[in-house]
């Protein structure tokens, strides 16, 4: 005799969910650069993430890697200085106990184009005299070739020799030996290969060194001049860097500047003495002296207050001089006079 029937209910609540990789595209890499193939994954428990390379080998972010693969913790797979060799199909696998999913993805590795590391376009200024490096660093895969072309257009390869100073080094370097000012100019460095190239340009300044002027030429060191002469003195300077300054100090200490001759007019007494030529610039001082010597007007000095008188007894027709004073023997003026008995 049936006694009855009973039921449970039981609602089951799964709280796994399995894996889903976010789809993947293919990724191009150049040779010698650094690929990062990504994999997010979502899922419940959080999955955990593992990539199949093309040689089979199964890396983990707990897994030491062959020294230039790891994985991330967010997935991603990392191949640093990759190669040609190194392309192929990768295989991402995302697991959690409710299932695993795969994702593909395939790396290309192709030739890096030329890369220049230094300034595009820089300027440089330098001293004449000095010796002078423009560096041109470059990268690529296949090795790239460099060369520099001058500002004439003179085109220069490591170690060829095209000038005296001019020197390309292997590394891409150019070297100015004794650089002087018409060497200034563009200078262009330019790498190719078979995949592309890259340049970079230098503006080049070269300035003159200072120098401290010189004293070309000057009028004699002793001048002598008569009353009523002109007084022109000459002085002339150069090689001074920066262009020197030229000027005049007069007897009397006063200083003026002056283009390097000095002109006066009916010189009196007081011009005579020491003349100094300078030429000054920022790097020093350079002076010429000159001398003035000034012959004087004959000046009388004392004079008879009326007649000369002879005294009784001379010699008829006989003549005495009598000599007057003066500043200069030279210019002494002679009075004669004919005293009669």
């Amino acid at each position: 005799i049936p006694l009855g029937a009973a039921r449970l209910l039981v609602t089951l609540a799964v709280l796994a969910e399995p894996p889903r990789i976010a789809g993947g595209r293919p990724l191009t890499a150049h040779s010698g650069d650094t690929a990062a193939l990504p994999c997010r994954a979502r899922g419940s428990p959080a999955p955990s993430i593992s990539w199949l390379l093309p040689n089979g080998t199964r890396l983990s972010r707990s897994a030491a890697g062959s020294g230039r693969a790891g994985v991330r913790p967010d997935g991603t797979l990392l191949i640093r200085a990759v190669s040609v060799y190194d392309r192929g199909l990768y295989t991402c696998l995302a697991e959690n106990p409710a299932g695993t999913d795969s994702l593909a993805v395939k790396l290309q590795v192709v030739a890096a184009p030329p890369t220049v590391l230094e300034e595009k376009r820089q300027s440089v200024a330098g001293t004449a005299g000095d010796s002078l490096e423009l560096p041109c660093t470059v990268r690529g895969k296949p090795e790239p070739s460099v060369h520099w072309v001058l500002p004439d257009g003179t085109a220069v390869r490591p170690l060829q020799t095209v000038r005296p100073g001019v020197l390309v080094f292997p590394n891409g370097t150019l070297l100015l030996g004794g650089a002087a000012p018409s060497d200034s100019g563009s200078y262009e460095c330019i790498a190719t290969s078979s995949t592309g190239s890259d340049r970079r340009v230098v503006s080049l300044a070269v300035r003159s060194r200072d120098t401290l002027p010189k004293i070309a030429s000057a009028s004699q060191e002793l001048t002598r001049l008569n009353f009523g002469e002109r007084l022109l003195l000459n002085c002339t300077a150069m090689d001074g860097n920066p262009p020197p300054d030229i000027s005049w100090m007069l007897p009397n200490g006063t200083w003026f500047p002056s283009s390097g001759t000095l002109t006066i007019y009916n010189p009196e007494g007081h011009h005579a003495g020491r003349y100094r030529c300078a030429a000054r610039n920022q790097v020093g001082y350079i002076e010429k002296l000159l001398l003035l010597e000034l012959a004087q007007k004959p000046n009388i000095l004392t004079r008879p207050a009326g007649l000369v008188k002879g005294v009784s007894g001379e010699t008829p027709g006989n003549q005495r001089a009598g000599l007057l004073g003066c500043r200069s023997p030279s210019s002494c003026v002679l009075i004669f006079s004919t005293f009669l008995k």
